[in-house]
């Protein structure tokens, strides 16, 4: 195990802005259950293009760009109001 330095940069909802000590950008703190609901959720798209429900994989699809997509907009938010350049575009 390593130790490196954690600042918690902005808190919004159940994600956290924190730069790590050895790394340039900061980064998003998932938590363990919100990570497991995304696993789950292409667990779920996997499951339906496997049975050929393209209905399915649509509707699931478009539910994890939904979460992800909060996530980023929560990310570029945090950034941007502690004034901080984002790591893309």
């Amino acid at each position: 195990m390593s130790k490196v330095d954690v600042n918690l940069i902005s808190r919004q909802g159940n994600e956290a802005l924190v730069k790590l000590s050895d790394r340039q950008y900061p980064g998003l703190l998932v938590q363990g259950d919100s990570l497991k609901i995304l696993a789950d959720t292409i667990a779920e798209a996997v499951d339906a293009a496997q049975l050929g429900n393209l209905e399915d994989v649509s509707y699931v699809t478009r539910e994890l760009m939904e979460k992800i997509g909060s996530m980023m907009k929560n990310y570029e938010d945090m950034m941007s109001s502690n004034g901080l350049k984002l790591p893309y575009f």
